[in-house]
């Protein structure tokens, strides 16, 4: 019996390793198979296996088998360099490009305003939470059943947007009737947004398939198991999707929570319901279409969309971190140790030279505009001890930036169209942070000493 190495073109996957030892067993002359996913097999036989059958089998699967050693693909440096200029470039995307449309949620929204402000949703803030999450979740599921058809693949996708629309019909009318029971707070937000973070980096590393560590968090059956069950219909349990698309309502997304607060404000269910079952429909068609891709390709490209699919849920899952930090106020305490120093420094005699922060009849007027990039300006120094009338004129309020936190006063604001007031008094100095729902845009007041202190 002599052993025989095989390369194995397509293999992306543990899955795809039960696939290829199955056709090699299927041989009279293989007496023992081993499949690696790394693109390699061996073989122990007692002659040549027919290599035309195998492969006319595989063939349906995307693989493709040829004689002769190979060595291992699992570490490439050009491959890891193409894969981290990826991530960089989908990094820089998200933090830079910005495609979003002027609109303006002001005191009352038409459904097809909602609907737009959710197609609008699914490819800009939103994606970098939903859509990372379910394209990581899709590619999975694509790698766990290579066997299974297009649409055998894409069916778990369709239950998760039904969820989600369900979920946020029926919760947008509870929130619209029973007020701010469901709200999550900035820090419990920020919580829920770095361990989604960290599952995304983890899931984009092991999907790249570059680091053995992680691929080793993966709970799987031993081989003999998957090969047992493999003959057995591979029944998807739709329940798992559908929760999973139901539970999107609570995640942090700017657009969702502005129109959350915007329905609290009207206080009806029915209103409710109907203005979160528009924005879901909204979102519908890119999360469908992010599924499809991952459902309808095998193979070589499949591995091709594993790559891309891992990079930029990994360039997802480190801007989501940094938006974790800044809503648990972790970054504010950074940067509050980095300012402490000059702070104590400064003069208690010196007027502050801040051109927008005004002095009138003895109250701090501030003006800052909510933008399509955020708040402008974002920095300010006032004086402790004198009141502060804050000025927001809401000029595009269309979402992370239309819910204004303000974790030093506990203070959640709903930024409307045109001139919104905050008022307060600094009692110390420090740094007082602020920033919107998803922390992607943020803001502080820098509180010089009380004059007479």
């Amino acid at each position: 019996m002599a052993k025989r190495i095989y390369q194995i073109s397509g293999m992306h996957c543990a899955a795809c390793e039960v696939l290829v030892e199955r056709a090699f067993r299927n041989s009279s002359v293989v007496e023992k198979v081993k499949a690696n996913q790394a693109g390699w097999a061996e073989v122990w036989s007692q002659a040549e296996p027919n290599i035309a059958a195998i492969n006319e089998t595989l063939a349906a699967h995307g693989y493709r088998v040829q004689a002769g050693a190979t060595t291992s693909s699992r570490f490439s440096v050009k491959r890891l360099g193409g894969i981290m200029l990826v991530i960089v470039a989908t990094y820089l995307l998200f933090r830079r490009f910005n495609l979003v449309p002027n609109l303006s949620s002001g005191q009352d929204l038409s459904l097809g305003v909602v609907f737009v402000m959710g197609l609008v949703a699914a490819v800009s803030s939103c994606i970098a939470v939903t859509g990372g999450l379910l394209v990581a979740i899709s590619t999975a599921h694509a790698q766990t059943h290579p066997n299974n058809t297009g649409w055998q693949k894409f069916r778990p996708h369709i239950f998760f947007n039904i969820g989600r629309v369900i979920s946020y019909t029926v919760l947008g009318g509870v929130v619209g009737a029973l007020g701010s029971v469901l709200a999550l707070s900035s820090v419990m937000n920020g919580i829920v947004t770095l361990v989604a973070s960290l599952a995304m980096i983890i899931l984009g590393i092991k999907l790249l398939n570059i680091l053995p560590i992680f691929s080793s968090l993966t709970i799987r059956p031993p081989k003999f198991i998957a090969h047992q069950l493999h003959d057995a219909a591979g029944n998807t349990r739709a329940w798992a999707p559908f929760f999973l698309g139901a539970g999107t309502f609570f995640l942090p997304c700017g657009f969702t929570q502005a129109l959350q607060l915007y329905v609290l404000t009207r206080g009806d269910a029915g209103v409710g319901a109907t203005t979160m079952l528009m924005f879901s429909l909204g979102t519908l068609p890119a999360l469908i279409g992010l599924g499809a891709v991952t459902s309808f390709v095998k193979g070589r490209w499949q591995a091709l969309v594993a790559t891309v699919a891992g990079a930029a849920v990994v360039a997802l899952g480190f801007i989501n971190f940094g938006y974790g930090l800044n809503l648990t106020g972790l970054n504010s305490k950074i940067n509050q140790l980095k300012e402490s120093a000059k702070i104590v420094a400064s003069e208690r005699g010196v007027e502050i030279n801040d051109p927008n922060v005004t002095l009138v009849d003895g109250v701090q007027v501030v003006k800052m505009d909510v933008v399509a990039r955020g708040y402008s300006p974002n920095r300010f120094t006032i004086r402790a001890g004198v009141p502060v009338r804050w000025e927001i004129r809401g000029v595009n309020t269309y979402g992370c930036q239309s819910i204004l936190q303000f974790p030093a006063l506990n203070t959640t604001k709903y930024i409307k169209s045109g001139i919104n007031v905050i008022e307060f008094t600094a009692q110390g100095e420090g740094q007082m942070p602020f920033h919107c729902a998803m922390g992607m845009y943020t803001g502080s007041f820098t509180v010089l000493p009380d004059k007479g202190s």
